[in-house]
């Protein structure tokens, strides 16, 4: 019985074979038919085991080409971030560019890669090429074919791509091939640089002795290159427009410093003239010419004030004893009857008071004076009485002559001119001080690129050029719609600092007269005013601190109420610093933003290599001079690699950016350091930092990192991302070179990197 159902089990199984299934199909069929029919299945059978084993082979040879294509792709991005990396590494745009299309054509191995720029008449230019020895270069070749940019150049604007393997059965317009033979070109791939939306040029792979299919590998890594390259193009022109701005500056301070240097000029030339244009000489030079030639016995110079009171300030007298020289004088009597004459240019000439019919105030007032014989002419200067050139005849009655009056009219003239030069001498010099004294302003306004060191070194300048009491800078936050104090600089240290105060913006009236950009006085205490709480009372000027059109803030300056209001040249003089304070804000946040570029890494936004090592350098001499410890931890995320392949690059970018952001938010310190050393490397630089205090930095990173949760299924040592560390600690010694510092930090990390997600201190 067992045997029988062994049997029955082999039968079974034999007949799940094809054959036996086809020799159970014959029974009853002749011998012959059987055979004929057997052999006919046995190879249909064969056919099949044979395409299994070709599917079998075609499965691996698909999987070896997409480890290949893998393989070429991890390449092609580590060789996009190299690239990357080296175009970042200078401002100036020719250099980038020659770095790319070198870079470029080691890659593709071709015959010739250029940069070629439209201009905006669709034309263009060859800026950059790399290529072989034996072509021809088409450096600096401008290209202008209408049959290229009537076809191609729309559909370069919309982001496709030429890739051309043979020109010559592309089926292309005969001009364009026309312009590529003359090249030597027989394959093109062109790919669109487009920047800010715009198409700037093209990025061109050529080869000239053969063909070429240009693989879809090359393709995609030509365009994530161009990206790069129309970012590097970006960061070059914002750089171009800093060093323009830098230029028209020094364009400025040129053209102030020659006006201030034509204002020296004129001042010296008033100083030789001046001792025949120095009022005072001048005045006292006329009253003693004057009475000398009319033999009198007292002349003076009588000038006015606003109330028509007035001073005796000069005089030439026979004898001291009818000196009145300083006197002042209030007549009533005078200023009624006589003022309005005198304007209109009258002389008055009595030669005997007591026969002249005066009023009796003016008479006593005569009379005090010892004066009997009066000729009086008014000095005008335009149209406005200055004052009155007089002589006295004391002792007796004078009968005054024609030429005499015409002498002393010609020689009041002569004076008025004379007070005319001088004011205009005072004005200039005057005006040379302002702008001497603005030009100091300036100039110590651009010491630094600092904005709170301007803004310190320009409140207190100011104060002190226009003696005010006090001087508030503030910054309009438009987010917040406040008005908060950056800089205050006031004279007595019994003032209270308003420093940090915020004013809000809100129904505020004040503030609307600043954003409109107007300059105003508050005279009387308005709630503006309250609001600076215990500044200074009195006068307050504000002027609009805007760039371009757009208001950044305000400068304020209070002054003492027993001062008079703001003259007009005090404002013009505070609005012309108002205007150089914008100019260096202006300047130094492009400034800051070049600086920024120019030492942060763009994919971790945190400091770059470039700038690390500086900062190095930098304090280790520091450490060598000082002789305190300098300690270094060099970080490497564990199995990084790994994690590109299982999530991709984008994913492990963003793992970076997030490892980067956790390394710096543990550092505490603004001399701490950190920055990406290369890949997923990270270094960290901590001065004045002994073993202990770098260890717990290290383990306050791993503590952020772990936080981070980041998931990484394919790491050996935890499932989320990890990082090694290696811990090194030195007083530098004299002559000894910070490499040493950076050669233990990587010889720890490599003990570290043994057992992952930990850190080792080299000892």
């Amino acid at each position: 019985m067992n045997k029988n159902k062994a049997f029955q089990s082999k039968t079974r199984n034999k007949i799940h074979h094809p054959i036996h299934r086809l020799i159970s199909k014959l029974r009853g069929t002749s011998q012959k038919q059987k055979i004929q029919k057997l052999k006919l299945s046995y190879h249909q059978i064969l056919t099949k085991t044979s395409t299994r084993q070709q599917k079998s082979s075609k499965i691996e040879e698909e999987l070896k080409y997409t480890e290949k294509i893998l393989r070429h792709r991890a390449e092609q991005e580590q060789l996009t971030i190299a690239i990357t990396n080296r175009i970042h590494q200078s401002l100036n745009l020719q250099e980038k560019l020659n770095i790319t299309v070198i870079k470029v054509r080691e890659f593709l191995k071709c015959d010739r890669v250029i940069i070629y720029q439209f201009n905006q008449k669709c034309g263009g230019t060859v800026i950059a090429e790399s290529l072989g020895e034996t072509e021809i270069s088409m450096l600096n070749i401008v290209i202008d074919n209408h049959s290229f940019q009537e076809l191609y150049i729309q559909l370069y604007q919309q982001g496709e791509i030429q890739a051309v393997s043979d020109v010559y059965t592309a089926k292309l317009n005969p001009d364009y091939i026309d312009l590529l033979a003359k090249f030597k070109v027989r394959a093109n791939l062109g790919i669109p640089i487009v920047k800010d939306s715009k198409l700037w040029g093209l990025l061109v792979a050529q080869n000239c002795n053969n063909s070429r299919e240009w693989k879809s590998l090359e393709i995609s890594f030509l365009k994530q290159l161009t990206t790069q390259v129309a970012i590097a193009i970006q960061q070059s022109e914002l750089y171009q427009q800093v060093q323009q701005e830098i230029a028209r500056r020094t364009q400025v301070e040129t053209t102030l410093q020659q006006k201030i240097e034509r204002e020296k000029l004129l001042t010296k030339t008033a100083q030789r003239i001046r001792q025949s244009l120095d009022l005072d000489e001048i005045l006292n030079t006329t009253v003693r010419e004057v009475r000398q030639l009319l033999q009198a016995d007292r002349t003076v110079i009588f000038r006015f004030k606003p109330d028509w009171s007035g001073v005796v300030s000069v005089e030439s007298v026979i004898t001291p004893e009818l000196s009145i020289l300083n006197t002042n004088i209030y007549d009533p009597c005078f200023s009624k009857t006589y003022i309005e004459q005198y304007n209109q240019g009258r002389i008055r000439a009595i030669e005997d008071i007591n026969q002249a019919h005066l009023s009796q105030c003016y008479l006593d007032l005569l009379t005090q004076f010892q004066v009997r014989a009066n000729l009086v002419v008014p000095i005008l200067q335009g149209k406005h009485l200055w004052g009155l050139l007089i002589a006295h005849q004391c002792t007796q009655p004078r009968q005054w002559k024609t030429h005499e009056t015409e002498l002393l009219e010609q020689l009041a003239t002569q004076v008025g001119i004379a007070i005319s030069q001088s004011q205009l001498y005072e004005q200039t010099r005057r005006q040379a001080q302002r702008e001497q004294a603005l030009n100091q302003v300036i100039q110590a306004i651009r010491t630094s690129l600092d904005l709170q060191t301007v803004f310190s070194t320009a409140a207190e300048e100011v104060c002190k050029l226009l003696q005010a009491e006090r001087t508030v800078i503030a910054r309009y936050l438009i987010g917040e719609k406040l008005w908060c104090n950056v800089a205050d600089y006031h004279q007595s240290p019994d003032l209270p600092s308003v420093l940090g105060l915020k004013i809000s913006d809100q129904n505020n009236k004040t503030t609307a007269r600043l954003k409109n950009l107007e300059i105003f006085q508050i005279e009387e205490k308005t709630d503006f005013c309250d609001q600076y709480a215990g500044i200074y009372p009195g006068y307050l000027l504000m002027i609009p601190l805007h760039l371009s059109s757009i208001i950044w803030g305000s400068l304020g300056l209070v002054r003492n109420k027993s001062y008079d209001c703001w003259q007009t040249w005090e404002i013009e003089l505070a609005s012309a610093v108002a205007d150089q304070l914008a100019i260096a804000i202006q300047q130094s946040e492009l400034y800051q933003q070049l600086e920024q570029l120019a030492i942060l890494d763009g994919l971790t936004k945190i400091a770059n290599r470039r700038y690390f090592d500086q900062y190095l350098d930098q304090e280790w001499k520091r450490a060598q001079r000082e002789q305190h410890s300098l300690s270094l931890l060099l970080l490497d995320v564990d199995h990084f690699k790994l994690y590109n392949d299982t999530y991709g690059h984008q994913a492990g970018d963003e793992c970076l950016q997030k490892v980067a952001k956790a390394i710096q938010e543990t550092l505490k310190r603004s001399s701490d350091l950190v920055a990406r050393y290369g890949g997923e490397e990270f270094v960290i630089l901590l001065p004045n930092t002994a073993a202990k205090g770098a260890i717990q930095i290290a383990q306050d990173v791993h503590d952020s990192i772990q936080q981070l949760a980041i998931e990484h299924s394919r790491s050996s040592v935890n499932q989320f991302v990890t990082v090694s560390i290696g811990i090194s600690t030195i007083i530098p010694q004299p002559f000894s070179r910070f490499e040493v510092l950076v050669s233990r930090a990587d010889k720890a990390l490599y003990k570290a990197k043994q057992q992952r997600n930990t850190f080792c201190l080299y000892c």
